[in-house]
């Protein structure tokens, strides 16, 4: 109809949608006016599941509907198919949808750290999560180092606890995980080379320095 009226007619014709607003009669008997789905009230909440309307497109409404809240079981647990000893190397809680996977690949794991890990999280709408990794040797210190490379293992940080699991707080939906497990005797061995290795360098450098400074006095002499 369009082409036709702008052939016959000469004329530059705009389609736009027109504007409609739709009166709702919740269950409580309250009426709202609304222009578009969008502006539809919350759905109701319920434990355990995510809910959405059964409509979100209005344009096609030309009678009286019933619009329902649809719910689906939010999954709060998620595992990884990576497993160890016959169990998920990585577990983690959030609000999932059915189908959600938690994806963990191992990585090639260089001199520094134990192993390293490529993890996705599928999206739940929430900005920090919890990783709970198993260790290959019960009773070890689990240190982690999230989105690092090999030269910033002074900046690994100590996972906490959660029974067997060691506990990894992480921000974002993907990331590169890198652990150290050490037993109790090689904590205070790797907290010494930590600090040892810095310390020696700036000893180097003053020396180097004072040296410098000495040959200088002396060609002045």
């Amino acid at each position: 109809i369009k082409e036709r009226l702008e052939r016959e007619f000469n004329l530059d014709l705009v389609v736009t949608n027109p504007s409609t607003n739709y009166e709702v009669v919740l269950n409580n008997g309250e009426e709202i006016e609304i222009k578009s789905a969008s502006d539809l009230p919350e759905v109701p909440k319920k434990d355990g599941f995510r809910g959405v309307w059964s409509k979100s497109d209005f344009s096609n409404i030309v009678e009286d509907e019933v619009i329902l809240a649809e719910y689906t079981r939010i999954n709060t647990l998620l595992q990884s198919e990576l497993l160890r000893k016959g169990h998920p190397v990585m577990v983690m809680m959030g609000e999932f949808a059915p189908g959600d996977k938690l994806s963990v690949s191992e990585e090639k794991s260089d001199s520094v750290y134990d192993y390293q890990y490529h993890i996705v999280i599928p999206e739940d709408g929430l900005a920090q999560h919890q990783l709970r990794y198993q260790p290959e040797n019960e009773g070890v210190n689990v240190y982690y180092l999230v989105n690092g490379n090999s030269g910033n293992f002074l900046f690994m940080k100590e996972a906490g606890s959660f029974g067997k699991y060691a506990t990894i707080d992480v921000t974002g939906n993907e990331m590169d995980i890198a652990i150290l497990e050490i037993n109790e005797g090689q904590v205070n061995l790797i907290i010494f080379l930590i600090f040892a290795i810095p310390i020696a360098g700036a000893a180097v450098v003053i020396l180097l320095i004072v040296r410098h400074n000495i040959k200088k006095k002396k060609a002045k002499a």
